[in-house]
């Protein structure tokens, strides 16, 4: 490591993610947990209740300085911009955190830079059923303006489904024919240090790194990723691109300025041989992690969510286990448990984590998992 804070610095964790507060551990950090309710492991005196930017800051001084403040969550990539300006903290401005947070500020952001993306509307727009229609033609999904996963979000096939105008706090957009992906990035200085594609092989459910693009396409999307980072101001950070892959080249998705869900860090630590989590936050201290060229393996994880009801029992887990390549078979609920409906991606009752030396392989064991493993959820009464 070179330059930046010293072994020791002080650093404020905005949002609950395990994986960073193991990492800051393992670089002798004095990490500050700043989230809605105290983690699990995390001392009284380690966490800073969820009482807004005024009464963080009050709680920091007088103690040691803070070196960085970094955002795990998407509704904490605000806040914690917040924060950094008002304790004089270097790090992504309140603005740049707006616009990577607003689906409609981004949007506009992208289109004004002459970015291919999708066609949109706001309830700025005024349009009507029909106009929505119009523009955006059928199918039109409807998106919360902040938020992540897809949570909140609805699919509209049919034009009577189409609300007579946008809602309040939500984006429409149209739809893209083509192949969805993302790119995770580590950005200093405006330039890419590292540079992850992830293959969405059941969007939604299986992911796999590395996407071994064709070198022209895998170009494309890159300088996609650049100019989005420009057009965007993303001078630092992890970033987390989702586009398209399209007959006209890739078109933009959405830009997220924190951490990936879907467990993709851990893939990307098992099929590079290195901890992202670390290097992350090497960089917003300052200093320059030890970063590979290339991925050595591949790694995919499959996500399990069998819907809302009760949850009677699980099949195939010892199967599933057993399955050449499987690194960790994860479920986190048990017979009995009530399980809620799935509104995005970020939820799941378990995954699976699958590495290997061939794509394939590791492609075919997550498929394997996904016919292996059975939930049954009990009659409704």
């Amino acid at each position: 490591m070179v330059g930046g804070a010293p072994r020791g610095a002080r650093v404020v964790l905005v949002g609950r993610r395990r994986a960073a507060r193991v990492a800051a551990e393992r670089l002798g950090l004095d990490a500050v947990v700043w989230s809605d309710r105290r983690p699990a492991g995390v001392p009284a005196e380690r966490h800073l209740p969820w009482e807004g930017v005024a009464a963080a800051r009050r709680a920091l001084a007088g103690g040691p300085p803070v070196a960085a403040v970094v955002a795990l969550t998407e509704a904490a990539v605000v806040p914690a911009a917040e924060l950094r300006e008002a304790l004089g903290v270097a790090g992504t401005p309140a603005a740049v955190a707006e616009r990577a947070t607003d689906k409609q500020l981004m949007k506009r952001a992208v289109a004004a830079a002459g970015l291919p993306c999708a066609r949109f509307a706001t309830a700025e727009d005024g349009l009507d059923r029909a106009g929505l229609v119009a523009r955006l033609g059928l199918p039109i999904y409807l998106k919360q303006r902040r938020g992540s996963g897809g949570r909140g979000s609805s699919r509209l096939d049919r034009a009577a489904a189409v609300p007579d105008g946008v809602p309040p706090g939500m984006l429409a957009e149209g739809a893209i024919d083509g192949e969805e992906m993302s790119v995770e990035a580590l950005v200093a200085g405006g330039r890419r240090l590292f540079t992850n594609f992830t293959e969405y092989v059941e969007p939604g459910w299986v992911n796999l790194v590395p996407y071994r693009l064709q070198p022209a396409t895998a170009a494309a999307v890159a300088a996609l990723l650049d100019r989005v980072l420009a057009a965007l101001a993303v001078d630092r950070g992890l970033v987390h691109l989702e586009l398209f892959l399209t007959a006209a080249g890739p078109v933009f998705g959405e830009l997220a300025l924190r951490p990936p869900g879907g467990h993709l860090l851990r893939l990307i630590e098992l099929a590079w041989g290195f901890d992202p989590w670390r290097a992350w936050l090497e960089l917003e201290l300052g200093r320059q992690p030890r970063l590979p060229g290339a991925a050595a393996r591949w790694a995919g994880t499959r996500l399990f969510h069998p819907g809302a009801g009760t949850l009677a029992g699980i099949a195939g887990a010892e199967a599933v286990a057993a399955l050449p390549g499987a690194v960790e078979l994860v479920l986190a609920r048990r017979p009995g448990d009530r399980l809620e409906p799935r509104l995005g991606t970020g939820q799941e009752v378990g995954h699976l984590v699958v590495a290997g030396d061939e794509r394939d392989a590791v492609a075919e064991t997550l498929r394997r998992a996904g016919e292996l493993l059975v939930f049954e959820l009990a009659p409704q009464a």
